[in-house]
């Protein structure tokens, strides 16, 4: 079997171009390198981009992680970057696979309310699988906004309406128990 997963573009090419226009047309994407600090969870970027720039200033900007399946596929995550002193975007909150360099997309409106925000997804191709790969994600967000407690996604509570009784500890690596076909860490994990 092929898995199929989506990465950080490698350049910025003219339907990654359109795509970000869709989002917030006042802004440009751009690439912002992973810095991550060693007290970060993989995608706890919000609470602890804010604490990051009470402890050593600069300020927070709120944004879209632009992930792709080269060809196929434009999803973007919210997220939020810490902007340094001098005005450099970082990304302090490691990422799953490991990326060492994000494609950034600032937005001028939005902002982290204590809410799921969900992605804005984009197939570059009209088939069964990037019609399913939408599906999916929305109802995978809808799942995990259902079990949106105080910032986080209640795992128990989600595990517990999938059916699954005394499931033990769900590894990162494992798939995840809502059904989306992504590994724990990329999907209700995070």
């Amino acid at each position: 079997m092929i898995r199929i997963t989506s990465t950080t573009p490698k350049e910025i090419k003219y339907n990654i171009r359109e795509f970000c226009k869709e989002i917030d047309p006042s802004k440009d994407p751009r690439f912002v390198t992973v810095q991550p600090e060693p007290w970060c969870d993989v995608n706890e970027c919000f609470n602890k981009v804010k604490n990051h720039v009470r402890i050593h200033g600069g300020s927070i900007q709120y944004g879209w992680i632009i992930w792709e399946i080269p060809n196929i596929f434009l999803d973007a995550e919210f997220h939020a970057v810490w902007v340094n002193p001098s005005g450099d975007f970082i990304d302090i909150t490691p990422k799953p696979d490991g990326e060492k360099i994000i494609l950034f997309l600032p937005d001028s409106l939005r902002v982290y309310e204590n809410e799921l925000i969900e992605n804005i997804r984009k197939p570059l191709i009209d088939n069964e699988f990037t019609r399913r790969l939408v599906k999916e994600g929305q109802k995978n967000f809808k799942l995990k906004q259902k079990h949106f407690k105080n910032g986080k996604v209640d795992v128990d509570a989600l595990l517990k309406e999938a059916g699954i009784s005394n499931p033990g500890k769900v590894g990162r690596n494992d798939p995840c128990p809502c059904g989306s076909g992504k590994k724990y860490k990329k999907c209700c994990g995070e």
